[in-house]
């Protein structure tokens, strides 16, 4: 029951956190349904890879071997690459100021060794039907060199002593503070607070009585034998 009468102030600030400018996680990484079954199993098998202790202390040896295991991955669960975990917003109807920064963090993250070993690793490709996140000339276009770094970027790694989890965690967090770009930076922070509660919550669900249907779903679709 309400009076009518104001019941006290709230202040509010300002927020200094900016929010995601081109990527964001896709509509796909539900954690309930069929759609889950794909997700936790890749999530659990990449896990598998990054808990594996490493062969190698070369650093680009250790990205090299991740790649190869994390295409294996997508591709046998029959996710149309990285575009199903990783998504790009619409480029519709955005201020030029918003172009600009898309520009400049596409930019910085092409930049980065990891992106450039990914280019090598993987085929050329464009992936999200062409899509061009720039309409004038000359166009930029997001292919799945884009997406498979940003998702290297983003991962919550596993951090147990040599394995390759922790390699890559020391590997990303360094080739990030050397970019100096805040808005590549901003981006790969806030998608992995994103992907840590999705996990999360995955754990759970994992869990849950109601797992049992999903189970059985799976279990209809073999896994890859990881490589170590």
């Amino acid at each position: 029951m309400t009076l009518g009468k104001p019941r006290g102030y709230m202040r509010l600030l300002k927020s200094r956190t900016l929010p995601t400018i081109l990527f964001r996680l896709n509509s796909f990484l539900c954690v309930t349904g069929f759609p889950s079954t794909r997700f936790i199993k890749f999530s659990n098998d990449w896990n598998l890879v990054l808990s594996t202790s490493v062969d190698s202390q070369v650093s680009s040896k250790v990205l090299e071997i991740c790649i190869s295991q994390l295409l294996k991955l997508l591709n046998t669960e029959k996710m149309k690459m990285i575009i199903t975990l990783i998504d790009v917003i619409k480029m519709s109807s955005i201020s030029d100021e918003h172009r600009e920064a898309i520009q400049q963090t596409v930019v910085a993250l092409e930049e980065l060794p990891i992106f450039q070993t990914v280019k090598r690793c993987v085929p050329d490709k464009v992936t999200n039907d062409g899509e061009s996140v720039e309409k004038t000339e000359p166009a930029i276009r997001l292919q799945d060199w884009h997406y498979i770094s940003m998702l290297l970027l983003i991962w919550p790694y596993n951090k147990a002593k040599d394995s390759y989890g922790r390699t890559m965690e020391e590997m990303v967090k360094d080739q990030l503070e050397k970019s100096k770009s805040e808005l590549l930076q901003n981006e790969a922070r806030l998608i992995q607070q994103q992907m840590i509660s999705v996990l999360d919550y995955a754990v759970i669900y994992s869990h849950c009585p109601c797992q049992e249907k999903v189970s059985r779903l799976a279990s209809q679709e073999s896994l890859p034998q990881i490589a170590t």
